[in-house]
């Protein structure tokens, strides 16, 4: 069942098609201008749901044990980090993965092979890192597998276009990930394509799993797609714990797909190859 929160981020949505839109058009002929201009519209949109003492930032991300990220388009910073926002610019001056809750990478299109791995080889450098502390509250209840899943950042592609038939999509992400043999540990867990499809990596011990599958599903929710993100997002234990329920998670519920669609046998390719 919908509600007004649902059909607020239906309009964010399409103000985020608008912005990519109107960037091709202000950024000039510059790449990197455009980039930086629909980059900086979607940490905006970040910004209204995850409002101070978070943070929303750009920048690379440390871990304690010296690994360093590459540099991430959008990072959600938990409450318990520094503040280490410079007051001229908002630059962070140092980012820490302990107090790291998402990190994003925003792309406008993913429509060829290059460009899909470059976002996916973003995402395993900020998976490399680990963090000391988790979300969890029982670890008793969780398997080691599934602690130290939790000391890895949540990552998540964001993209406002991909290739007509999805399809062609997943293939290419498998290619890449079976071609490179990236640790299942490493990969993505959540990819939205604007207005049209959020797409899951299901994991065995994961805080990204489903009780009847593994691999890539993907479901077809048109402008409800971010609100699933959110949704899903407040679902994930963050770098700290929480005590109470998270107010996205209560008022999101009723948006969760019950029926997934997948690719079997690119699913079968990527189990196969890659554990």
């Amino acid at each position: 069942m919908l509600n007004d929160l649902s059909l607020l981020l239906e309009f964010d949505s399409k103000e985020i098609s608008m912005e990519y839109e109107k960037a091709k058009i202000e950024g000039g002929r510059t790449p990197q201008e455009k980039s930086d201009r629909r980059e900086k519209f979607f940490r905006n949109i970040m910004k209204k749901y995850y409002p101070f003492p978070y943070r929303v930032v750009k920048g690379v991300i440390r871990d304690s044990f010296g690994n360093i990220s590459n540099s991430i388009d959008c990072i959600i910073l938990n409450p318990s980090h520094p503040n280490t926002l410079n007051d001229k610019d908002e630059l962070p001056s140092i980012i820490f993965a302990d107090a790291t809750d998402y990190a994003i990478e925003i792309k406008s299109e993913l429509t060829n092979k290059d460009e899909i791995e470059r976002a996916l080889l973003q995402i395993q450098s900020v998976k490399k890192l680990r963090r000391v502390r988790d979300g969890i509250l029982q670890k008793n209840k969780c398997s080691v597998e599934e602690l130290e899943c939790a000391k890895t950042i949540p990552g998540i592609i964001v993209a406002e276009k991909t290739y007509s038939d999805l399809r062609k999509l997943v293939d290419n992400i498998v290619q890449v990930y079976t071609e490179r043999h990236i640790p299942r540990l490493e990969q993505f867990d959540l990819l939205l394509i604007n207005n049209s499809y959020l797409i899951y990596n299901f994991r065995k011990n994961s805080y990204i799993k489903n009780d009847y599958m593994e691999g890539i599903a993907y479901w077809e929710g048109q402008g409800l797609s971010l609100a699933l993100l959110l949704y899903e997002l407040n679902v994930i234990p963050k770098s700290e714990p929480e005590i109470g329920k998270n107010v996205m998670g209560i008022y999101l519920n009723g948006i969760r797909p019950k029926n997934l669609k997948t690719y079997h046998e690119l699913n079968e390719k990527l189990l196969q190859e890659i554990y």
